[in-house]
């Protein structure tokens, strides 16, 4: 199971990559345009950006 999350995770980073290339850091915007989710449930996934965004790992991570 955890190779399955950790190629999970790949993919999710790989496309976050392409879709956002030399992007390290994302606004709330573009992750709710990549997610396709309202601002609330992004702000409630995401309370506190401490790196003035949020870090396409994390994202990676958390749709994993």
């Amino acid at each position: 199971m955890s190779s399955e999350k950790d190629e999970t995770y790949r993919d999710n980073l790989e496309r976050i990559i392409n879709r956002f290339p030399g992007k390290e850091i994302l606004t709330y915007k573009e992750v709710q345009e990549y997610t396709g989710k309202g601002y609330r449930v992004i702000k409630r996934l995401f309370p506190e950006p401490k790196f003035g965004g949020i870090p396409i790992v994390l994202l990676a991570r958390m749709l994993s």
